[in-house]
């Protein structure tokens, strides 16, 4: 046996290794589960912001940075990320009679985002 499971003087587990083995072996139902991660506002997050930009400007962008934060938490907002990681753009070279269009086609969700991303400036 491997000495690091087992104490190889006795033939038996160590006291160690029986609190490492203790519970039972983790499954799709039981044992082990992590708790997703808590997504917050990036900018009260961001110290740098605090070290590199002066007081009035933070004081200046603080509103519309706050919105802005809130606004790409959403729920709706995080439907379209979903949808852009699940259907990447793809370049559509020809039509369907092979005549050459070189045309870009992104999913609904990129599109959304986009619009988000001129709206905001």
């Amino acid at each position: 046996m491997n000495s690091a499971w087992s104490d190889s003087s006795a033939g038996k587990s160590s006291d160690a290794n029986k609190q490492w083995h203790s519970s039972e072996p983790s499954s799709s139902t039981t044992g082990f589960f992590q708790p997703g991660p808590k997504l917050t506002n990036q900018f009260f997050e961001d110290a740098a912001l605090g070290l590199f930009l002066p007081a009035t400007i933070l004081s200046t962008i603080r509103d519309d940075f706050s919105r802005f934060g809130d606004i790409v938490l959403s729920r709706q907002v995080l439907s379209w990320v979903a949808d852009a990681e699940q259907n990447p753009p793809f370049v559509r070279t020809c039509d369907m009679w092979g005549k050459r269009k070189d045309e870009l086609v992104t999913s609904g969700g990129w599109k959304r985002l986009q619009d988000l991303g001129i709206a905001e400036g």
